[in-house]
């Protein structure tokens, strides 16, 4: 106990969160999950970043050794005379003392399963613990060359990763493509059957469950729970000339999940005009089962977002899925994908209420140091109570979204530059295409794609508080705007019958296919990605804006009193681009087809960090 205290001691004043704290302003620090929660920064202040995929393709093509040469020859064919040759020189110095790691690390392993099979009498066991042995042996420094050998390496690379990294939604890229000439080769030489490669993607998903990682307090709130999380593995689709990419071990990849029904890993599906039919009837099938999973992704407005994004058409069409719904060039890419959450609902409550918390100074989950607690968290922009047009409303929101999101990515640089200085990543930066050969860490913008991607949450919510104003305070008369403010600052106590109309099917509501509202969710959605796309980031890159919560919404729902659209006090705002649910019922009420069509007219493309 005393050396872990005495560990603990050693931490204080040199964490990342803590870097990044004395480097924000008050201004920037008000509005994080330290302070008032209008965005949250939690992910990547607490822990690594991840969101990504290594390239596995290089690591089976050139194995440990190989790669070990190429990063050699970079460094002896430095000019030492050119002091930024300096820094490249330590750079792969660091790569090469990983690189010697990770062979080391498998070479244990080999050990081990020797050790462990020496106890062992003659069983099938005892003959799976050598085979074991064998491979690790075999791919500590070499490219495997059995479907098997490839299944060990990828295991324990991504395991590395996870531990350099300390980030979750490391995820295995498409596993059907990369895979498949290990495949095809088993089956032609004899060396596996169909068979015996199912139980082994089923063995897989099994011991990525081992995967689990222990995350600080303010993590696990708005993201529901402490398990790894995001290690997403992606099949079908089309391949990179813009062919339908379908083989044996997209089926297998779906029987595995059949079999196993685990949450482990997050199954995607990529679909395209030209997938075959009975593909499409096996993930139904799959997700009849109940899981959740898999996720269906449509290639013909992932690619486009791709291409808009800047990756080549090449790239875009190998987009592969990086934990929930983030788009990403495996291996090419640091994507810095769920970078912060930035509530929208919030930004709305502000907009109509002069920059300041409906309910302030009457409740607040946070603590007395809040920086919102009788004071005025955002700029003035104006009230509901003064307003005399509805698109005195739109333009308010308008210039609260821009504040905001001006604090926000500025406490994203902050982390990003934090990361860079205290988190190295070489061995993410050996996978990763171009930090070797530029001479540059991951984390310092040595990937050929460098992203940055926060998200939006609460478009459901905007989207009806805004239709309840224009329709029952501007268009109806029903009620005025102060009214409408007096009713959420009373949490709808005494507010009854106005509480039950902003509720019922009376009212526009986005989710029924209905454009009243649905043109205000994209609007909401849209004004947001204006603010945010394409700004730079510090590593040479840029900004692509996301729309989904995750389950974000929860968290921030816990501190936002009640909304136009008719929650009350603490509940979650709106899931991802999904609709309202309140207490008093739900906002979708004309059925998944009117549901599904309302989401189709938000602009996907335009968020390409996903929704």
């Amino acid at each position: 106990e005393k050396k872990l205290l005495d560990i603990e001691n050693s931490w204080k004043g040199n964490t990342i969160e803590e870097m990044i704290a004395s480097m924000m302003t008050d201004d920037q620090r008000k509005g994080t999950n330290l302070e008032r929660n209008v965005y949250l920064l939690n992910l990547y202040m607490f822990g690594g970043v991840g969101h990504l995929q290594a390239n596995y393709e290089k690591l089976f093509a050139l194995g440990y050794g190989g790669i070990k040469k190429q990063v050699i020859e970079k460094m002896e064919a430095l000019d030492l005379s050119m002091p930024d040759n300096l820094k490249k020189r330590e750079f792969y110095q660091a790569e090469l003392v990983v690189l010697d790691a990770a062979s080391a690390y498998l070479r244990r392993y080999a050990a081990l399963a020797r050790e462990m099979a020496q106890k062992v009498k003659q069983s099938p066991w005892k003959a799976e613990l050598l085979k074991i042995a064998d491979n690790c042996e075999w791919v500590s420094e070499n490219p495997p060359r059995t479907f098997h050998e490839a299944l060990q390496l990828l295991f324990m690379a991504t395991t590395i990763l996870l531990i350099e990294t300390n980030g979750h939604s490391v995820s295995l890229g498409r596993f059907d493509q990369y895979m498949h000439p290990f495949y095809r080769r088993d089956i032609e030489t004899g060396a596996a059957t169909r068979e015996s490669i199912q139980e082994l993607i089923e063995i897989l998903y099994v011991k990525q469950l081992w995967w689990t990682k222990l995350r600080d307090r303010m993590t696990v709130i708005p993201n529901s729970g402490r398990g790894m999380g995001g290690d997403a593995l992606t099949v079908g689709g089309v391949d990179k000339d813009g062919n339908d990419a379908t083989n044996d071990l997209t089926y297998m990849c779906l029987d595995a999940h059949a079999h196993t029904r685990i949450g482990t890993p997050w199954l995607a599906v990529r679909w395209h005009e030209k997938t075959p039919r009975e593909l499409k009837v096996k993930t139904a099938n799959v997700i009849r089962i109940g899981t959740g999973q898999p996720k269906i992704f449509n290639d013909q407005a992932a690619i486009p977002a791709s291409l808009r994004a800047g990756r080549t058409i090449e790239d875009s069409r190998n987009y592969h899925v990086v934990g929930c719904v983030e788009i990403d060039a495996g291996g090419k890419e640091y994507g810095w994908h769920d970078a912060s959450y930035i509530s929208i609902a919030k930004v709305y409550e502000l907009a109509i209420n002069n920059g300041q918390c409906i309910g302030c100074g009457s409740h607040c989950m946070r603590w007395d140091k809040c920086g919102g607690i009788g004071k005025r968290l955002g700029p003035e922009t104006g009230s509901l109570a003064d307003f005399t047009s509805f698109e005195q409303v739109l333009d308010s929101y308008d210039k609260q979204m821009k504040y905001w999101t001006d604090q926000m990515v500025a406490g994203i640089e902050i982390m990003d530059i934090v990361h860079q200085r205290m988190k190295p990543l070489p061995f993410l930066s050996v996978l990763t295409d171009d930090c070797t050969e530029r001479g540059i860490d991951v984390t310092a913008g040595g990937a050929a794609y460098n992203f940055t991607g926060p998200q939006a949450v609460g478009v459901g919510t905007v989207a009806d508080g805004m239709a309840a104003v224009k329709q029952l305070v501007f268009e109806e008369k029903r009620v005025s705007g102060r009214e409408l403010l007096d009713a959420c600052e009373n949490n709808w106590n005494g507010y009854e019958p106005l509480y039950a109309l902003v509720n019922s099917d009376k009212v526009h509501h986005y989710g029924n296919d209905d454009e009243y509202a649905d043109g205000l969710a994209r609007f909401a959605a849209d004004t947001y990605c204006k603010h945010v796309e394409n700004r730079p980031n510090a590593r040479g890159g840029k900004y692509l804006p996301g729309v989904y919560s995750v389950s974000a919404n929860v968290a921030l729902g816990l501190v936002q009193w009640a909304s136009p659209d008719g929650r009350k006090a603490l509940e979650p705002v709106s899931d991802c681009v999904g609709a309202v649910h309140t207490h008093r019922g739900s906002h979708d009420t004309c059925g998944p087809t009117a549901m599904v069509k309302s989401v189709a007219k938000l602009d996907h493309v335009r968020a390409g960090n996903g929704t």
